[in-house]
């Protein structure tokens, strides 16, 4: 499992396993003192599926913060192998899951289920 932050423009990092996982979400937990995540489009493309959300949330400073980002997750056998985080560049995140131009942006389509 690869959890691709690179694009964060200040402490941009690849976490790798469970354990960089771990220390991934122990970094985040303690910037914030809310956080939301409002899904506003889901694109199929292959094993993978991008995702471009709006992030809202108040660090622990006091600052709000709310932005859109970009982000793909790529599948295994039904399990995320990889996220790739891509911030506000939306054409990069297209270009990434090999969707280009192929799509326009913040188009929602509706994606099959599986059992898990």
């Amino acid at each position: 499992m690869e959890w691709d932050f690179s694009r964060r423009g200040l402490d941009g990092e690849v976490y790798h396993g469970f354990e960089g996982w771990l220390a991934f979400a122990r970094q985040f937990s303690g910037v914030w003192q809310e956080f939301h995540r409002e899904v506003e489009g889901l694109l199929g493309a292959g094993d993978s599926v991008v995702v471009f959300s709006r992030d809202t949330g108040r660090a622990q400073s006091g600052v709000e913060v709310v932005v859109s980002v970009g982000q793909v997750l790529t599948f295994r056998d039904g399990k995320i192998i990889t996220y790739r985080y891509f911030g506000e560049d939306r054409q990069a995140c297209l270009d990434a899951a090999g969707l280009g131009s192929q799509r326009s942006v913040g188009q929602r389509e509706t994606l099959p289920r599986k059992k898990v």
